[in-house]
């Protein structure tokens, strides 16, 4: 459960930071990843409103999506920007957190 939910922060972080980077439309598919990836993070006993995987799950969706996300006028941003760093900064909280999770009720 855990490498799985790990394995698809990591594929979306890609996935945002080449549609941040470079043209094209990958919005649907990121949008649909980050669904995969809750209904995955659902099986966590503490997976709900208030809690520190729920609020670090919602931080990397943030990250993933905001700003112009699917405008059609939106900027290319380069690979050191305030908002690449933003997804990397908050798929690896996530991760953390994960682990975090994992060990607090599976070890």
């Amino acid at each position: 459960m855990t490498d799985n939910a790990k394995k698809s922060a990591i594929e979306i972080s890609s996935l945002a930071v080449k549609y941040l980077t470079a043209e094209g439309t990958r919005g649907l598919e990121l949008k649909s990843s980050l669904e995969l990836l809750e209904i995955e993070l659902e099986r966590f006993p503490l997976f709900s409103r208030g809690a520190s995987l729920m609020d670090s799950f919602t931080a990397f969706a943030d990250a993933v999506t905001g700003g112009d996300f699917e405008s059609k006028n939106r900027a290319m941003k380069s690979l050191d920007s305030v908002e690449v760093s933003a997804v990397f900064r908050t798929r690896n909280e996530l991760l953390a957190e994960m682990e975090r999770q994992f060990k607090v009720h599976y070890c």
